[in-house]
């Protein structure tokens, strides 16, 4: 069986449920509730409280372990029952399964520290592509976006002056609208700055809960 701990701090608790109320559903605030209440309950359990249909509750369930935010562990249970069996009356035995939900503070807290790493990683990427990209095709269906590094490659009209797309529509067709001018090239990231400082800004109560959280952790 695995080793749960019941005891759950209070800075955990409270960083889950300001997580869980800010960006999911009335549905998963009220089962991760119901699991921090309990410290470790059975799914049949979880239905009653909130008198919601199991199935409803696995698919609740299943989305917070998708997220890291609680663990589960499968416990078999052996019922015996008078009935008959072939021909004989006696004790049958049956078997069954029942899935338990806990949180792990360590592995949810480690969770959510690679969680925000890979948000400003990600930003970050966003951020150098964004500024590499030089032109970028208007046609609708088309779009596509040419870096530094491509401006050789693209087809150049001498007579015109004029840069077109040599994006294939099909395999045929070759799109050929001229392109355009990314003005987010010539910006001096004041933007970018900006908007990196407004989403620090947004998840920076979650930080400092996460960082206070950590104290109260196993290492």
């Amino acid at each position: 069986m695995i080793h749960v701990s019941q005891g759950i701090p209070v800075s955990v608790s409270n960083l889950l449920k300001m997580i869980t109320r800010a960006f999911y559903s009335d549905l998963h605030i009220e089962v991760v509730d119901v699991i921090l209440r309990m410290g470790y309950t059975s799914e049949y359990t979880i239905s009653k409280e909130l008198e919601m249909k199991v199935e409803k509750v696995r698919l609740v369930t299943n989305s917070l372990y998708n997220e890291n935010f609680i663990k589960f562990e499968d416990r078999i249970f052996k019922k015996q029952t008078q009935g008959y069996q072939k021909e004989k009356r006696g004790l049958t035995r049956k078997i069954y399964k029942i899935r338990f939900w806990f949180i792990d503070s360590n592995f949810f807290i480690w969770s959510l520290k690679e969680r925000i790493k890979r948000i400003f990683s990600h930003q970050k990427q966003l951020t150098f592509q964004k500024k590499e990209i030089v032109f970028r095709c208007p046609r609708k269906i088309c779009g596509k976006l040419f870096s530094m590094n491509e401006i050789a490659g693209i087809p150049f009209d001498h007579r015109t002056g004029i840069l077109t797309c040599d994006n294939f529509l099909n395999q045929k067709v070759i799109c050929g609208t001229e392109l355009i001018e990314n003005k987010d090239f010539h910006t001096n990231g004041g933007d970018d700055a900006n908007l990196k400082k407004k989403k620090i800004e947004e998840i920076k109560p979650i930080i400092e809960a996460l960082l206070f959280s950590t104290r109260f952790l196993k290492s």
